[in-house]
């Protein structure tokens, strides 16, 4: 009996996995030992060349002769050459594909083809977290769960790659914003609870560009900026690789939560496509009844949504292309205040997410060449987005009122341009017995932001009321070489892998129009009142609701970053594993940083196996963090407005203030865990983590006109307010993955479940100020910002998915659980001193408890979904998400961020969405 099936009890780690796939997983790594040959055996070199059904050329697919411990994988043009004598059995596996056994003839070259594994299910030929291209997600010794795109997207009504993960991935978090300003355009998303900006994110392999747009007002992940996940069409995508584990010593900086890999669809041949409509069906569910005021929103139907895309597969001689292009549209949705239930809260008219327009277009190909392939793949979106701004109230702040334009309060708009490129084109060959591939990327995002139905109150009535503000963009070129090769005679093998990369960044920040940033000479507005007496007011500048930037924030900045690392996987005997990495980047304008990372598979059974790892991580301060400046609108806790400068790190006032160059963020993982599988039929992984973060970059609190130490200078630049960027927290997070998946015949169909869970806790270790800034703890970072930051997810999220497929009909059930979230809202900070030491004391639960106010209560929300098959090649679904219409805990909109009655938590605001979609392939 075969015994190289040790490590296929991980591959069930993963949520969305379906148990038929499982089987191929096993053909990767430990054979038995050799049986003795006959002195009259002839052996032979047997030669032969790989391919699929549709004559693509199949890399690195595993060819063993059965019962031996011989084997080879094929090369880049599906080649393999492998020692055999007439009459061996060679055995073609690879993980996706249907295992082959071909017998040994007199021939001297074999053509051998292989099928696509039929099952619905993860089909990776590629695992992220190994540089073994033989190795499968079942082999790994860290968590991978593997979510197959292209399959889940008929089981979800969900089409933003953010939103599919937020479902269906419980330790990934993405939550939609709404008066948070430009956040409101780009999702903020996080992995294990830390920073939008601690997950590293590739496409096939190689590194995304991050986002220019960076959080300041109003949203999650204050102070970073993220990567835009829903740049990328979700059905350009095969499948999605969630590494949940620190890798910085492997792939580099930002990968402290982990790393996210976006796998392009290939290899396919003739067209697919889909159409589809969905809208809010909302204002009917039990949750959203307050007190005795009954339903806080009325009944509505808002926020539809549609989504049409065709892919095209095809080949050229020797080269295959698949091209997608993909358009979606998006109305707002609406939920402002209920002026019944809360009076004199009412912030924002129009309070709702933004509507949103998106077209996009990818390409992933290569070619075939004599000793190697040329590969190339990339995309570009383009987004418009509409989103409702915080209310002027004109009527009661008559700095900003121009009657001969708008007589009463107003409602600006903030729209965005929003475009992303990236294009990768590189080069893989075996140089000897090494694997080598040189390639070279290049990313570009823009946005670029305008404002409508606001105006400049200092040019009176001969104001615009639509401006262009100016924006933001970044540039990555990443040049990468990558060299591998596994020694086989070294213990039970070894594969060992080093390489090199340089990163160009750059950022920079345009203006906008002068009339959307400055202040005119104007005439007061003189107001008499009832005593008698009077004002002088004068009229306030900039465009209200968004200033533009203005010309002495524009800017320009790169830096330049040079990267080597090596790793290797030592199998040490046929149920031990040990891998290790080493990673050194230096980079131009703050110094060098160092990784490394230990981790061990141990196969206790057949049916248990264990894993641990232990990792040193860092993440480098984003151009954006140490460059970016922006005045902007904020609201305090009566609902007054007032402007404040965000100044950037390398400022004279930044300096002025004791505030150092920002450095890199370093962080220490550790992870436990086990996986086990009894049968075919089920599996169950569990994953512990810790993860100590030190030095995180964040915004600060705001510093006034009244501070002892910049007040008089803030006081010359005209500035009633400043922030800043600091390395000024330490935080310690644990938690604990789950997964689970059961899948088995059931009459003339198949069940299956999967079941997913996350339990993450943060907690504050430390908070560092700058030495002359030591007695200002609660500006420096305020207690309402911690608050956001350790509850930047759920303490426990979950889903159980239910599918049961028979004959033309599939139908899904699934349950999302989020746990409550606790948050300080702006009604609960007011006359209210907080001793920042005394929380970070042993008793600071207690403390921190006894001044939360927004308090989101458990929540279960409920998904269904039912496929039909009308004809081989065409598919309808129909169904909906949150079918019950689950709202989190109502709260009063004047505590809110976003002001509205919830804030940017668990399923959102949107409520019950129902949809339609036709699939078609020919």
């Amino acid at each position: 009996m075969r015994k190289n099936r040790l490590f296929v009890v991980l591959s069930l780690l993963l949520t969305q996995m379906p148990l038929q796939s499982i089987p191929l997983m096993a053909e990767t790594m430990y054979e038995t030992e050799a049986p003795l040959r006959s002195a009259h055996s002839i052996v032979a070199s047997i030669r032969g060349q790989v391919r699929m059904t549709d004559a693509e050329l199949m890399p690195n697919v595993k060819v063993t002769v059965k019962g031996t411990n011989r084997s080879v994988s094929t090369d880049i043009n599906g080649q393999f050459v492998i020692d055999a004598e007439v009459g061996d059995v060679l055995v073609f596996s690879l993980l996706g594909y249907k295992t082959k056994e071909v017998p040994v003839g007199n021939g001297s070259f074999l053509n051998v083809v292989i099928e696509e594994q039929a099952a619905l299910g993860s089909v990776a030929k590629t695992v992220i977290g190994s540089r073994d291209q033989t190795r499968t997600e079942g082999e790994t010794p860290v968590a991978v769960d593997i979510i197959p795109i292209k399959d889940v997207v008929n089981q979800t009504g969900e089409i933003e790659l953010n939103r599919i993960l937020h479902i269906l991935a419980p330790s990934f978090n993405a939550n939609r914003q709404t008066g948070a300003d430009a956040a409101d355009h780009v999702d903020p998303s996080s992995l294990r609870g830390l920073g939008p900006d601690q997950t590293l994110f590739l496409v096939n392999g190689k590194r995304y560009h991050p986002s220019a747009l960076i959080n300041v007002f109003g949203t999650r992940g204050r102070g970073n900026a993220g990567t835009d996940l829903n740049s990328i069409p979700a059905s350009a995508v095969d499948h999605i690789e969630i590494l949940r584990d620190g890798a910085a010593a492997q792939y580099g900086s930002d990968a402290v939560a982990g790393v996210i890999n976006i796998v392009l669809k290939s290899g396919q041949t003739g067209t697919t496509g889909s159409v589809g409509y969905g809208s809010n069906v909302t204002g009917w569910g039990s949750s959203l009844s307050y007190e005795n005021f009954g339903k806080i929103l009325p009944k509505t139907t808002d926020g539809g949504m549609l989504n049409a895309n065709v892919t095209h597969g095809f080949a050229v001689g020797k080269a295959q292309f698949s091209i997608t292009a993909d358009y979606m549209s998006k109305g707002k949705a609406i939920r402002p205040n209920n002026e019944t239930a809360f009076p004199d809260e009412n912030y924002r008219d129009g309070a709702s997410y933004a509507s949103l327009s998106n077209m996009s277009a990818y390409l992933n190909g290569k070619i075939a060449l004599n000793k190697g392939e040329l590969y190339a793949f990339g995309g570009y979106s383009f987004r418009k987005t509409d989103m409702f701004l915080w209310t002027i109230p004109a009527e009661d702040d008559l700095s900003r009122a121009v009657p001969e334009i708008y007589p009463g309060n107003y409602n600006p708009h903030l729209l965005s341009d929003i475009s992303n490129f990236t294009a990768t084109l590189g080069y893989k060959t075996q140089l000897g017995k090494w694997n080598f591939d040189l390639s070279n990327t290049w990313g570009k995002n823009n946005v670029h932001l305008f404002m409508t139905n606001t105006l400049n109150p200092s040019l009176g009535a001969k104001s615009p009321t639509s401006f262009d503000n100016g924006g933001y963009g970044i540039r990555q070129n990443t040049l990468n070489l990558d060299l591998d090769r596994k020694f086989d005679k070294i213990l039970s093998g070894l594969n060992l892998a080093f390489g090199a990369e340089y990163r160009q960044e750059a950022y920079h920040i345009f203006a906008g129009d002068e009339a959307s940033w400055k202040t005119y000479p104007s005439t007061p507005i003189i107001v008499t009142n009832a005593n008698g007496t009077k004002d002088t007011i004068t009229r306030g500048g900039s465009s209200q609701g968004f200033p533009g930037f203005r010309p002495d924030q524009a800017l320009d900045e790169t830096r330049n970053v040079i990267g080597i690392y090596t790793d290797g996987e030592l199998s040490v005997n046929k149920n031990f594993l040990l891998t290790g990495a080493l990673r050194f980047e230096n980079y131009s304008d703050f110094g060098s940083a160092f990784g490394g990372k230990l981790a061990t598979l141990w196969r206790i059974n057949n049916t248990l196996s264990l894993r641990g790892s232990i990792q040193t991580g860092f993440r480098a301060p984003s151009l954006a963090q140490v460059y970016f400046r922006s005045t902007i609108n904020d609201v305090d806790a009566d609902g007054n407005n007032f402007e404040k400068v965000v100044f950037n790190n390398r400022s004279d006032l930044t300096k002025k203030l004791g505030i150092p160059s920002l450095k890199a963020e370093t962080s220490v993982n550790t992870g436990l865990g086990f996986v086990y599988r009894p049968n075919d039929k089920f599996s169950l992984s569990v994953d512990a983590y810790q993860i100590n973060v030190q030095d995180r970059i964040v915004l600060t609190g705001a510093f006034f006109q009244d501070d002892n130490i910049i007040g008089a200078e803030l006081k010359k630049l005209e500035v009633k307010a400043a922030q800043f960027y600091t390395n000024a927290l330490d935080t310690k997070t644990q938690g604990l993955d789950i997964a689970a998946s059961y899948k088995a015949p059931l009459s003339k169909g198949t069940l299956s479940f999967t079941l997913g869970g996350n339990i993450n806790k943060m907690e504050l270790t430390d908070v560092k100020t700058a030495p002359n800034l030591a007695n200002k703890k609660d500006k420096y970072i305020s207690l309402r910002e911690l608050q956001f930051i350790l509850s930047s997810a759920p303490r426990s999220k979950g889903q159980l998915g239910i599918t049961y497929a028979l004959d033309k009909w599939q139908v899904t059930l699934r349950n999302a659980y989020f746990s409550s979230v606790e948050f300080i809202g702006t009604k609960g900070i007011l006359g209210f001193d907080p001793d920042l030491d005394k929380l970070l004391s042993s008793g600071r639960e207690a403390e921190w408890r006894a001044i939360v106010t927004d308090v989101y209560k458990p929540r279960v929300v409920t998904d269904l979904i039912v496929n039909y098959a009308l004809t081989k090649n065409l598919t309808w679904a129909i169904g909906g998400n949150n079918i019950f219409d689950v709202y989190p805990t109502i709260q009063n909109s004047g505590s809110t961020d976003g002001g509205t009655h919830w804030d940017g938590v668990q399923m959102g605001m949107s409520g019950a969405y129902f949809f339609t979609r036709v699939n078609v392939k020919f």
